[in-house]
């Protein structure tokens, strides 16, 4: 199904910038579609991150390399970062972009998947759509 003005939109929840070899990852997963992809991202810092400005700062630099890299390689991107628990700020951004799909680029803790706690997990159960995990790097 396609999301408004004809295009495939994806949601994806940044916790780390992207390597170029996950960048190309991502758009290769989305390479076949038949309709224009756009990559929207998303950085979720929580409310107390946010009185540090040092982490909003790399924040804004994570999302700003992240887009960049999609954009090197043709992709259709824009990224914001928020002040939000990651779950709640992709939810947001699904509904904004009507995404059809989620993309989870984070690193996962062996004990936090044990114990389903990890953010792919909490996105999964939150989100009634298909969500893939692709590892910063």
């Amino acid at each position: 199904m396609q999301s408004a003005g004809g295009r495939f939109d994806i949601a994806v929840l940044v916790e780390q910038v992207m390597s170029d070899d996950s960048a190309r990852r991502l758009v290769q997963m989305y390479r076949s579609r038949n309709v224009p992809v756009r990559f929207s991202l998303v950085r979720a810092l929580s409310p107390s991150t946010t009185q540090h400005r040092a982490s909003s700062e790399q924040a804004e630099l994570l999302m700003r390399d992240s887009v960049a890299q999609l954009r090197s390689l043709g992709a259709k991107v824009s990224g914001v970062v928020v002040s939000q628990p990651p779950a709640d700020a992709l939810a947001a951004l699904i509904t904004a972009t009507r995404s059809r799909e989620v993309v989870v680029v984070a690193r996962r803790r062996r004990l936090d998947i044990l114990f389903r706690r990890d953010l792919v997990s909490q996105v999964r159960s939150r989100v009634r759509l298909p969500v893939s995990h692709l590892p910063p790097s």
